[in-house]
This record gives structure tokens, C-alpha cells and sequence, in this order.
């Protein structure tokens, strides 16, 4: 039997997250059903999640990708808990089709993911201190900065993550951003921001959204929010849209508002990144009359009831229509077939069924 590209990142993902959460809706269930079939992967004993047997770390080192064992498998608890989320999240950036086996801050450009245990399991290495950020994730220009929220937050210490996060070292010439995200929806990742915690000393999220210096979006770690950092993640994506919806009409904005009506003077915004400070402070300045705004379907009741009361008029733009505006190609890949880094097929015994514990 050929393995495919698909089970063995599967598999991949699996020994470098060492547990997968088993229900994830960005898991390739096909796959994953495969590699359980076939041994190379076993159900945690508490059946939340995936994890290698040792029978698939040796297919993995046949692949020439060395993962050692896990020296100490979590039971169910708050170290399993935080495991699976941001085994999650990297499911998640995955499913984008980013590289999310990054050890250490890129040099190229690309798109890709540096989870922050991927520092965190360096020997002597104490980069991120008691940070809370989830990773890194890399574009040319960029570079995006997850945190995971949940309800049960102990909160945050603004000043001391936005240092990190603007480190020299971990930017790497980019421009800094954070992502709030972790529940499936936008309220919820609004209400989990609110969580004030048991710490008296940390903050909110939604109080560290008001001292951060850099951008921050909201971000539901969902189908939906795949479909909206897909978009994000276009090359000048702002003018690019207001160019297709207005047309010949179309002027250039300034650094508040994305777009003018040329006809009209009417000012239009893109909200499709869920920046909440960039969308208030824009709906904040409006003199010459209501701004335009424009948000994906799902934001349409978040985003209305933080501007209610203030002058600005929201339009509601599908996915598909911003998709076919960005000209970004919808669909899945034809399975490929998996290779070891020397280029070589992987072939595995089908018949033998169970390759082992």
C-alpha cells in the first residue's frame, strides 16, 4: 500500500503535538481512520485524542522526520487540556496548508507556523518566559500571534507579552500582530476576552486588547474563521476587494478608512480581519458622514452591537464573493502520494493490518 501525503502529515502532526485532539473538526478523519487501522497511530485511554505508537515513530524515522517518544503521556487534566488546544490550532493553520513544523524563527519568507512548545522544549532555552502566546505564524510581511482564550483564563500581563512579542529575535523584520481566538465563534472569543480571572494583578484580554500597541483581531478557531484569515492572508487584500466592489468608482483611501466612493465621497472600511481597535477608532473619526463597513456574514451581530449608537452603515459580503474576488481557488488538492525527505515512495504493508502498540 502507497501511503499518502495526507496520512503521513497526519502522522506527523500526531508525534509532533503528541496528542491531536480525536474530534477536531480540522483533522482529516480519513486519514486519521487509516493510520489508527494500520497501528501507526492509538486512541489516548481517555479516547480524547490521537497519539503515535511506537510503530509509528520507526515508519516516521524510515521517512527520515527522527520524533522521540513521549516521556511522560498526559492523562486527563489542565497539561492535556492546553495540549489539545494547541494541538488545535495547529490542526487549524494545517488545514490552511501552512508549514506548522517550524523549530525555530523562519529566515524565508512563506507562510508558516512556529508553535511556542516548539521553543519551550529547547534545552536551556527560557525565550518565552511565562508568556501566554500560542505560537508565531509567519507571512512576508507579518506575524501573527495567537493567544488561546478560554473562560477559565487566570488572565494576562500586557506590557510583558507585547515586549516579547515585538522581540527582534521572534519578529524576524516582521510587523507584529496578535490573534485572539480558541472558542468555535466570534461571541464566544468576545466573551472569553471579558474573563477577568483569579489573578488580581492580571488583566483581561479585552483589557490587553486596549493596552497593546499592535493590531488585534478576533479570530474563531472555526471553519469560519479558516475562511476568514484565508482572506487575510491575500497579498493587499483591502484595496484588492474595494477595487471589485466599487469599480471605476473606486479612490484610494487614507490611513483611517480603506476606500472612497469617487462619485459620492463615501467612505468605505474592511472589517473581514475582526480588528476591533482599527474598526473603532475608524467609525470614532467619521466627520463627512456614516462609513461603509464591510464584514463576513457570521461578524455581522458581534461587529453590530460594538457599533451601535455611532455612524456607520454595515454590509454583509459572503465568503464565496470575497473568494472570487481575491481570485482564491476553492476546493480540495488531489491526494498525493507521501515521500521521505529523500524523495523516495512510502510504501507500508496494508495486510499486516496492526503494525503494533
Amino acid at each position: 500500500m502507497l501511503l499518502s501525503a495526507a496520512e503521513l502529515d497526519l502522522l506527523r502532526l500526531t508525534a509532533w503535538c503528541k496528542d491531536i485532539p480525536a474530534q477536531s473538526v480540522f483533522l482529516d478523519k480519513d486519514a486519521a481512520k487509516t493510520m489508527l487501522d494500520l497501528g501507526y497511530i492509538r486512541r489516548a485511554k481517555c479516547g480524547d485524542s490521537y497519539r503515535p505508537s511506537r510503530a509509528g515513530l520507526e515508519l516516521l524515522q524510515r521517512a527520515g522526520y527522527n520524533y522521540p517518544q513521549d516521556k511522560y503521556p498526559r492523562g486527563a487534566g489542565p497539561i492535556y487540556t492546553r495540549r489539545l488546544q494547541m494541538a488545535n490550532l495547529i490542526l487549524f493553520f494545517h488545514r490552511l496548508g501552512v508549514d506548522v513544523f517550524l523549530h525555530d524563527p523562519p529566515r524565508a519568507d512563506g507562510i508558516q507556523y512556529l508553535p511556542s512548545f516548539a521553543l519551550r522544549r529547547k534545552a536551556a532555552s527560557n525565550l518565552l518566559g511565562g508568556s501566554l502566546m500560542a505560537g508565531f505564524l509567519y507571512t512576508p510581511e507579518t506575524v501573527y500571534v495567537p493567544y488561546y482564550l478560554t473562560e477559565n483564563d487566570d488572565g494576562i500581563y500586557p506590557a510583558e507579552e507585547e515586549r516579547l512579542i515585538g522581540t527582534e529575535a521572534l519578529r524576524r523584520g516582521r510587523n507584529p500582530a496578535v490573534l485572539f481566538t480558541g472558542p468555535d465563534n466570534l461571541r464566544g472569543v468576545w466573551v472569553a476576552m471579558q474573563h477577568s480571572g483569579r489573578i488580581s494583578a492580571a488583566k483581561s484580554y479585552g483589557v490587553a486588547l486596549d493596552a497593546f500597541r499592535v493590531p488585534c483581531m478576533l479570530l474563531p478557531l472555526s471553519m469560519d474563521g479558516l475562511a476568514q484569515l484565508r482572506i487575510m492572508l491575500e497579498p493587499s487584500y483591502r484595496p484588492r476587494l474595494m477595487m471589485r466592489i466599487l469599480g471605476k468608482q473606486y479612490q484610494p483611501g487614507d490611513r483611517i478608512v480603506d476606500a472612497r466612493h469617487k462619485q459620492t465621497g463615501d467612505a468605505w472600511f474592511i472589517g473581514l480581519d475582526g480588528d476591533i481597535k482599527r474598526m473603532m477608532a475608524a467609525a470614532c473619526c467619521s466627520r463627512d458622514g456614516p462609513i461603509h463597513m464591510l464584514f463576513l456574514p457570521y461578524q455581522m451581530e458581534v461587529m453590530a452591537h460594538r457599533l451601535q449608537g455611532l455612524p456607520v452603515i454595515l454590509h454583509e459580503l459572503s465568503v464565496p464573493a470575497a473568494e472570487a474576488a481575491l481570485d482564491i481557488e476553492a476546493g480540495g488538492l488531489i491526494p498525493a502520494p507521501a515521500r521521505t525527505k529523500e524523495g523516495a515512495y512510502i510504501f507500508v504493508d496494508w495486510a499486516a493490518k496492526k503494525a503494533g502498540p
